[in-house]
């Protein structure tokens, strides 16, 4: 259905660029009428079209966003005339028109210059960031530095042992192999000890005597030649 409406929007609507991008939402919604300032402060819109478009256009240009602010908007609805034939800014005179356009230019470049300030602090935030993680990354090398001294003078060290222990197990390998040579030789030594006091040292067996005296005299012999051997390991 189609209406008509006329819109008084207040606050910091005047000299900000409202009134641009008033017309281009109308447009897009396929309203007619215009838009313009009104004394001393307010803009004012009439629009008509389909009554959903108009309640479209009013959400659109409630406006909260630097330099625009919208405090408020008093919409009044009105049958539609057909008297438009397309909607368009109603423009003052040319020094208050130029007065706002350096106006709107000024409110941009602030604006520019405020979102660069902030982005110059968030880049500065970053430096120091960036300067504390090169700090550790600096100290993290010389840990690492340190640890890799550390290891290649275990790593010396370690060869250095190995090397001693190589050479002491050669030296323990040829000391048992002596020691077993010498084992050896007492084991031979001891039979044949042993051997010539069963055999010849006392004669027992070739005068035939087997009384328990000898045979005891010969086993303490035995006894006594084990002995020393044993202590002399």
């Amino acid at each position: 259905m189609q209406a008509r409406a006329e819109i008084i929007a207040r606050g910091e609507v005047q000299r900000v660029g409202y009134r641009d991008v008033v017309e281009r939402a109308a447009r897009n919604l396929k309203l007619t009428g215009f838009v313009e300032n009104v004394t001393p402060y307010d803009v004012r819109v009439v629009c008509e079209g389909e009554r959903s478009s108009i309640d479209a256009l009013v959400e659109r240009i409630k406006i909260k966003e630097h330099p625009i602010d919208v405090e408020e908007l008093k919409v009044r609805f009105e049958p539609a005339t057909g008297e438009f034939p397309y909607f368009a800014i109603k423009r003052g005179e040319m020094a208050e028109e130029l007065g706002e356009r350096l106006d709107i230019a000024n409110a941009r470049m602030t604006g520019m210059i405020e979102k660069q300030d902030v982005m110059i602090e968030k880049q500065d935030v970053m430096i120091e960031k960036q300067d504390v993680m090169i700090g550790k990354l600096d100290h993290t090398t010389a840990l690492l530095k340190e640890n890799t001294d550390t290891l290649k003078g275990f790593r010396s060290e370690s060869d250095t042992n190995f090397k001693l222990l190589h050479h002491d197990n050669r030296e323990l390998k040829e000391l048992l192999a002596q020691h077993a040579l010498t084992t050896e030789e007492r084991i031979e030594a001891l039979a044949t000890e042993i051997s010539a006091v069963k055999n010849g040292s006392n004669g027992w067996k070739q005068s035939g005597l087997r009384s328990p005296y000898i045979r005891a005299r010969v086993n303490a012999r035995e006894r006594e030649v084990l002995s020393g051997f044993y202590r002399s390991l």
